[in-house]
C-alpha cells in the first residue's frame, strides 16, 4: 500500500516547518537580546555603584579632615564645652555666640559653601 501525499499537504507541511523554524530563530534572538540587555544593565549599575562608592570615600576623607581639625583646635574645644553648658542652661543654641564663632572658624578654615552653613545639632535633633 502506497501512501499518497497531496501537493497541498506538502505545502502545508512546508509552511508549518518554515513557521516553526522562524519561531525558533525569533525566540533565540529575543533571548539573546534580553541577555545582552541584562548584561548591559548589570555593567551600568556596577559602574554607578563604583562611582558612588568612590565619591563617598572622598567625602568620608574630607569629613575626617574636618573632624580632625575641629578636634585639634583648642578654641573649638572651648567653644564646644561652652555650648554644652549653654545647652544645660536652656540657652538658645541657634542664636548662640559660640555657634557663630565656630561657624566663623570653620568658614575660615574651609572656604567651601557647604562649610559656611556649619551648624550644631543637639541630641534631641533641634
Amino acid at each position: 500500500m502506497k501512501l499518497k501525499i497531496s501537493n497541498t499537504a506538502l505545502v502545508c507541511g512546508a509552511i508549518v516547518i518554515f513557521i516553526s523554524l522562524i519561531s525558533i530563530f525569533v525566540s533565540i534572538a529575543i533571548n539573546r537580546i534580553e541577555n545582552d540587555s541584562r548584561e548591559n544593565i548589570h555593567q551600568s549599575l556596577k559602574t554607578v555603584l563604583q562611582t558612588t562608592q568612590g565619591a563617598l570615600h572622598l567625602w568620608i576623607e574630607e569629613q575626617l579632615k574636618v573632624v580632625s581639625y575641629a578636634a585639634a583646635n583648642e578654641e573649638i574645644k572651648k567653644l564646644t564645652n561652652k555650648l554644652l553648658q549653654e545647652y544645660q542652661h536652656n540657652i538658645d543654641l541657634l542664636n548662640s555666640k559660640s555657634v557663630q564663632k565656630i561657624q566663623s572658624l570653620m568658614a575660615n578654615k574651609y572656604i567651601i559653601d557647604h562649610y559656611k552653613n556649619f551648624s550644631i545639632i543637639t541630641n534631641n535633633c533641634q
